[in-house]
């Protein structure tokens, strides 16, 4: 998104939630439709998969949901959360003058978002899904914006950035595993684990990307 909008500039912006609210809602409902199909006629209204006490009704689908953030279309829980991060993108770069002061403010709202949906799992029995993940789109967002000096330097540090990066990801892979298994928290460790990993994983993946690019250009020249 980041990059459509350097790219394409605040026009960007024009219908931007209309654009993307049809991507996600139309198939998404066809999903749940479906669901509610079987969930009623194939299995005789015995519930939702993975959380029976809940019927399949309309009463039931709203109250799973804001009961324990169960949806109808089984782990469908990140297609809300992107149309969420959509409309907090769209805000973001409404409200602020320029780009720096978007990312800022979309950054916040992602944390903001992020503690709450960690508050709902850790005291009203939301599941862990609905924040995980989420830091991730702030470091996608910052590679976007950055793109070509984060590309200009690994290009000329790949070496460097490759080994440290390795260095930091078996790290903390080790110390996660470590205190997993040799402490009485380990719930709370796959949590932090998740959490810092999804910011980790998509910079080595932008990276590997990057001296993709790179190699390709030196192969074909393109």
């Amino acid at each position: 998104m980041i990059t459509a909008l350097k790219n394409k500039g605040d026009g960007y912006l024009n219908k931007f939630i209309q654009r993307h609210t049809i991507k996600l809602a139309i198939p998404y409902f066809v999903a749940a439709l479906i669901y509610v199909i079987y969930f009623r006629y194939a299995q005789g209204n015995l519930g939702f998969k993975y959380y029976d006490e809940y019927k399949v009704s309309f009463k039931g689908i709203v109250s799973a949901f804001f009961e324990h953030g169960y949806t109808i279309v089984v782990n469908s829980w990140f297609v809300i959360v992107l149309f969420v991060f959509y409309f907090f993108f769209y805000i973001s770069f409404k409200k602020c003058k320029n780009i720096e002061d978007g990312i800022g403010f979309f950054s916040l709202l992602v944390i903001a978002f992020t503690v709450l949906m960690f508050y709902l799992a850790q005291f009203k029995g939301w599941y862990t899904a609905w924040y995980m993940q989420n830091f991730s789109i702030i470091v996608g967002t910052l590679y976007g914006y950055k793109k070509e000096l984060i590309d200009k330097v690994i290009k000329s540090h790949k070496g460097i950035v490759v080994s440290v990066l390795g260095v930091i990801l078996f790290s903390l892979l080790a110390a996660f595993g470590v205190l997993k298994y040799n402490t009485d928290i380990g719930g709370h460790i796959n949590t932090a684990e998740y959490c810092v990993l999804t910011c980790i994983i998509p910079i080595c993946v932008a990276v590997a990307y990057s001296s993709i690019q790179i190699g390709c250009k030196k192969i074909w020249g393109v």
